[in-house]
């Protein structure tokens, strides 16, 4: 009982944390995109058997590195990095920080589903299908200035999310959603 209770109290330690880092850095991303891939991911955790705090960390997470990028690293690769020393203060040992880690560093890249654990496919199904399920609170964080650069920014975007949700069931849930807006979109367009 006691160890049950440490883990709990250490998660909850740890989820204050990041939502104190989360919402003094990114508080605009995190309204408008982040909390929603958090929700997703803990969905899909409970459909696809993996662990909902462990998804729920890295979902939070996953764009930590966004902005924060030294050189030729993503903002993947960015955030596995600055996420690191974080997750030293939770109750995921080893093995389950560098699962976390690695949620977070893929979740941008194109990387083959054969290759990667199921708690990355969540994470990134659930990064894309936030941009088709709330896409207009993801366009709330669109900086680009005229019409036409903005609409390209919200097509790339709903595209690239509807093309990453990784689990064929859920990616049939969320197309007529995708379908609308693509509608919407193309009938702005002209």
């Amino acid at each position: 009982m006691e160890t049950t209770t440490h883990a709990r109290n250490a998660f909850g330690l740890l989820k204050d944390t990041v939502m104190t880092k989360l919402l003094a850095e990114k508080e605009k991303e995190y309204h408008c995109h982040i909390r929603f891939v958090r929700d997703i991911g803990i969905r899909l955790a409970s459909e696809y058997g993996a662990d909902p705090k462990l998804i729920e960390i890295a979902c939070l997470l996953h764009d930590i590195g966004r902005e924060h990028e030294i050189g030729e690293e993503d903002h993947g690769d960015a955030g596995a990095r600055i996420a690191a020393p974080v997750l030293g203060e939770g109750p995921f040992d080893v093995t389950q920080q560098a699962l976390i880690l690695r949620c977070i560093a893929n979740h941008c890249k194109e990387v083959p589903e054969e290759g990667i654990s199921v708690e990355e496919k969540i994470v990134i199904a659930a990064d894309a299908a936030s941009k088709v399920l709330f896409h207009e609170a993801f366009m709330l964080m669109c900086k680009k200035q005229t019409y036409q650069e903005r609409l390209a920014w919200a097509r790339k975007y709903l595209e690239k999310g509807y093309r990453n949700i990784l689990f064929p069931a859920y990616r049939e849930e969320v197309r007529p959603r995708y379908e609308i807006i693509k509608e919407i979109y193309n009938a702005v367009a002209g």
